[in-house]
């Protein structure tokens, strides 16, 4: 199990000192490639095109079944949480969640899956059904779908025929003809489909489009799944210290990530606020920037409501009590760090420093839960994370995407391709600029077979499971000049009806 702390060292007066590239989601990172139950393949999220009344919701993980041994891979993992996040209101933090988790598989019947949909404090629905078992048999097992009464939710988990399509060794053929100089689109003409005849495990849910709320029309998708710890843990979630801010001597906190894991922090600078508590000379306008141990600034704040981190701070009740105090949520990856916190202006005054270990995860009844991998805009850490940080990609989440965490490898790696500046933005904006999020109009209507094949409803306006979004992705990443890797479907037929995944092999 992996392990981080964090740690507050001391509070100083002076300034700090100044890929391997994949093309699927499965197995994207060294640590979701060696927890397979917990890798995520692909996320969609489109309307029923029987009913545009309706959005389903699905992903899929632990990819790379072999048919032959459906019995004994073909199981939800129960130590897993599974989580899709809905983004409502357009900025970058997550409004809902639905969680599945799954109980032990039995040698006499298929697992029972625990779906539960929560709004802030809130339970929305909650209710049981029976994931369907995998078989060895000549026939493919009948999808079960189960139909909540209370909520009008319809549920599918199983294993089923993995609907991702692309060539993957012609994709990394082409790259490295790039990057020796000489592009050679005709690795693509071999069309071949690295994902046939392989399985994967699904989980789809089908909802009433009134459970989505939404002030735009429309919402952003995530999915992820987290491990709990085997063993409880008791963490210190805190540490504070105050001092007094000039311009000669800025409040620094030093704070170290030991470990192999990324952890998420909230780091606030604390004012005006601490007249309250009797501190006549508080700084009325103080500042947070993040630097890493080569004095090079990750992140900076003034005034916590702005920088689109606002709704994650208030959400986890950090919110600083004055709209003019700082604060930042951030993922960090083991390593050494300074807060510095300055005055607006050069104003001066006492300030307050602080570090709150969110521990990359949410709690459980059993321990801590440990987010191992997610999934939003197909193949963005697979093709465009750098393979050293892509656990940390994994680890995560859309405010740090919104926040230039990443940004820069991103860029560098499509610059390396060739990408222009105009498709950079347009990449930018879909999965940068406001969080990896798979965001799909409500107001879009959906038609067509196996989920959807009208033009208008496709990729990037969510993603259906027949949408070809490697064709998509190669055209902007090689600025038009590839429209296609010649794989244009699945091996197998996509159904008509939810959950739209076609049989397992």
């Amino acid at each position: 199990m992996k392990k981080t702390t964090l740690l507050l060292l001391a509070v100083c007066f002076f300034l700090p000192a100044a890929a391997v590239v994949r093309a699927a989601d499965h197995g994207d990172s060294p640590s979701s490639a060696n927890n397979a139950s917990a890798d995520l393949g692909d996320l969609y999220f489109f309307l029923d095109p029987n009913d545009n009344s309706r959005v389903v919701l699905e992903a899929t993980m632990r990819g790379f079944i072999v048919p032959g041994e459906a019995v004994n891979m073909g199981i939800f993992d129960p130590d897993l949480t599974y989580r899709f996040g809905l983004e409502e209101t357009g900025d970058t933090t997550p409004d809902a969640f639905i969680e599945v988790t799954f109980s032990p598989k039995s040698s006499t019947s298929a697992q029972v899956a625990t779906v539960r949909m929560t709004r802030g404090k809130k339970k929305v629905f909650e209710f049981s059904a029976p994931a369907t078992a995998a078989s060895v048999t000549p026939a493919a097992p009948t999808q079960v779908v189960t139909t909540d009464s209370a909520s009008g939710v319809s549920f599918f988990a199983g294993e089923v025929d993995d609907p991702f399509f692309f060539d993957i060794p012609a994709f990394a053929r082409f790259v490295a003809s790039v990057r020796a100089g000489s592009p050679d689109p005709t690795q693509f003409d071999r069309g071949r489909d690295t994902f046939a005849g392989y399985n994967i495990m699904g989980i789809a849910l089908s909802l009433p489009k009134a459970l989505l709320h939404n002030t735009k029309g429309v919402v952003g998708a995530e999915a992820l799944t987290f491990r709990a710890d085997q063993h409880p843990v008791t963490l210190l979630a805190n540490l504070s210290a105050r001092g007094r801010v000039d311009d000669n001597n800025p409040l620094i906190g030093g704070i170290i990530i030991k470990g192999t894991a990324v952890k998420r922090v909230i780091i606030r600078a604390i004012g005006p606020s601490l007249k309250k508590h009797g501190v006549a000379d508080a700084l009325e306008n103080p500042t947070v920037t993040v630097f890493d141990k080569d004095g090079v600034p990750i992140a900076t704040n003034n005034n916590w409501q702005s920088g689109g981190q606002g709704g994650e701070i208030k959400a986890r009740d950090l919110a600083p009590d004055d709209p003019k105090e700082s604060a930042l949520a951030i993922t960090l990856a083991p390593g050494e760090y300074t807060a510095v916190i300055t005055g607006v202006h050069h104003s001066s005054g006492v300030a307050l420093v602080e570090a709150y270990d969110l521990d990359t995860g949410a709690e459980a009844a059993d321990g801590a839960l440990r987010q191992i991998d997610r999934e939003g805009v197909p193949a963005v850490n697979a093709l465009l994370v750098p393979i050293g940080r892509k656990d940390e990609y994994n680890s995560a989440a859309p405010p740090d995407d919104a926040a230039g965490q990443f940004a820069g490898d991103i860029v560098a790696t499509l610059k390396s391709l060739g990408t222009n500046d105009a498709n950079i933005a347009i990449l930018a904006e879909v999965a940068v600029n406001h969080g990896d999020y798979l965001r799909l109009n409500l107001n879009t209507a959906n038609s067509g077979a196996g989920g959807g094949t009208n033009g208008g409803a496709a990729f990037p306006n969510g993603r259906r499971l027949g949408d070809d979004v490697v064709d998509t992705l190669l055209s902007i990443v090689s600025n038009g000049a590839i429209k296609s890797d010649h794989v244009d479907s699945n091996d197998v037929a996509l159904r008509d009806v939810f959950p739209f995944f076609a049989l397992s092999q």
